[in-house]
Parts: structure tokens; C-alpha cells; sequence
């Protein structure tokens, strides 16, 4: 999926349920509850109210998708929760800019310790052994591989499909 204007419009739009990535991801439901407890993943409605399941933006589901990447390599969720913000102005401007490769890459310079540098945009190639680097382009491509499977199926409308002029 191309990010046109559509879809990036699309991408800030709330429309996945929290037990749909957990079982579409392989992610334990207390992991992605954790993740908006600590402020690393930000929602519109943090508490939607009774019996009204949290709503997520398939960019939300894409950070998920990197937390969750970063979790694997051992880097702690408190630890994710100092550089949080920066991440998701990177995921979110990679999407506002519709995958222009300028902004492809993020920098997590670890040389730092306790409070690592993000840069994004960044280059292609980091000048410090220490810095984890980010592709953002490959990480929308995997999302967009799931999204496409899980929660954009082929719309079945059969012989009685319709348009509606409003």
C-alpha cells in the first residue's frame, strides 16, 4: 500500500481493537496495556469508557509493531518510555510525509546511557558503533503486509453492491 494522501489520512484514524493486535501480532494483551500506561503509545481515549474497547491508528499499531521489535532486543519499556515521544513523532511524520525517503531512518544513539539521542530524520548508516538504526520504510512495509491480511480482506458485496448518491 502506497502512502497517498488517503492513506495517511487513513493511517490517523482509529479503527483497531487492542485484542485485534494482540492476536494479529503475537502480543500479549498486558504488554500493549502497558505501552499506553507508560505513555509510549499515545491515544486519543485512554479510557473509552464501559464496555467500549480501545480504539487504535494503524500508526499506533505500527509503533507497536517497533516497541515491540526494540522489547525483543532487550531494551526495556521504562527505558522506551525517555525516548517514546520522539519515536512516535518520527513514525508519525514518516506517515504525514508519505514515505518520502528523507525521512526514512531513525537514530537511537545508545553511547548516551540513560538518555539516549533520537534523530530522525536521519542517513542511512550511523557514525557511532552504538546507535541502533531504524528503518522506517521496511517497518511500514511489514505493517502493511499484516494490515493488508488482518484488517483490509476483500470486501464481498456480491450482485448487490450500490452506490449512493448523498
Amino acid at each position: 500500500m502506497a502512502l497517498d494522501v488517503t492513506t495517511s489520512l487513513y493511517y490517523a484514524f482509529p479503527s483497531i481493537k487492542a485484542s485485534d493486535i494482540a492476536k494479529y501480532l503475537a502480543i500479549p494483551a498486558r504488554r500493549i496495556q502497558h505501552y499506553v500506561d507508560l505513555d509510549i503509545v499515545r491515544l486519543r481515549e485512554k479510557q473509552p469508557g464501559t464496555g467500549k474497547s480501545r480504539l487504535f491508528t494503524p500508526a499506533n499499531v505500527m509503533q507497536i509493531v517497533l516497541l515491540d521489535r526494540l522489547e525483543s532486543i532487550g531494551i526495556t519499556p521504562k527505558r522506551m518510555a525517555r525516548f517514546a515521544g520522539r519515536l512516535s513523532e518520527a513514525v508519525d511524520g514518516f506517515v504525514a510525509k508519505r514515505g518520502d525517503p528523507k525521512f526514512r531512518y531513525v537514530h537511537i544513539d545508545a553511547s548516551r546511557g540513560e538518555r539516549p539521542l533520537v534523530t530522525w530524520p536521519a542517513k542511512g548508516k550511523a557514525e557511532h558503533w552504538a546507535t541502533l538504526c531504524i528503518d522506517l520504510h521496511n517497518l511500514q512495509r511489514d505493517f502493511d503486509a499484516l494490515f493488508r491480511k488482518h484488517w483490509m480482506g476483500d470486501l464481498d458485496l456480491g450482485g448487490k453492491a450500490s452506490y449512493v448518491d448523498l
